[in-house]
């Protein structure tokens, strides 16, 4: 698996993030996250869950977080 799309998947993985796209940009990863406006995550928080989950190699250099509001069913 490459390691933009191990790194998304585990993002998409987080309760409250309903979205993640990761991309290598100068060998560097970076992510866009949308998560719910509720959320508890920041940049910081995710930055820190990669790395103790899958490792500093695999956490993004900068994650863009975008908030969406929930929708009720």
């Amino acid at each position: 698996m490459a390691p933009a799309s191990q790194v998304q998947r585990f993002l998409i993985s987080r309760q409250g993030v309903s979205r993640a796209l990761v991309w290598d940009r100068h060998d560097r990863l970076e992510a866009m996250v949308a998560v719910a406006d509720d959320s508890r995550w920041s940049e910081r928080s995710l930055r820190a869950e990669c790395a103790s989950e899958l490792g500093i190699h695999l956490t993004p250099r900068r994650i863009e977080l975008r908030a969406e509001r929930r929708v009720a069913a």
